[in-house]
C-alpha cells in the first residue's frame, strides 16, 4: 500500500477478513515497534490505494513492544482484494 509504515515501526502479527451481512470485517493484531499513535486502515484495495466506499480505519496508541488487537468494519465488496496497513496519520491513508 502507498505510504504504509515499515515493519520496523508497526508489524502485523495476524490479519484476516470476514464477509457477511453486507459487511467486511478485517481483524488484526499488531505489535508496535516504536512508541506512538498510528492509523490502521483496512478494506478493498487496488493498485496500492483503498476504495473510499469500502474501507475503514482505527487509531491505535501505545508504547514500543505493545501488542494491540482490533477490527475494522467496512461495506462488503465482491470484486478486488482486501488489504490492511499501518499509517502515520489519516492524511497518509491512500484512497480513491
Amino acid at each position: 500500500l502507498n505510504n504504509e509504515l515499515a515493519s520496523d515501526t508497526v508489524s502485523f502479527q495476524r490479519s484476516e477478513a470476514q464477509f457477511g451481512q453486507g459487511r467486511c470485517i478485517v481483524k488484526y493484531t499488531v505489535k508496535l515497534r516504536k512508541t506512538g499513535t498510528y492509523v490502521i486502515a483496512g478494506g478493498r484495495a487496488e493498485s496500492g490505494v483503498f476504495s473510499r466506499s469500502n474501507y475503514g480505519t482505527r487509531t491505535v496508541s501505545g508504547d514500543a513492544g505493545d501488542v494491540i488487537s482490533g477490527a475494522i468494519s467496512c461495506s462488503q465488496f465482491s470484486g478486488g482484494v482486501w488489504a490492511i496497513g499501518a499509517f502515520r496519520s489519516m492524511a497518509d491513508v491512500p484512497t480513491r
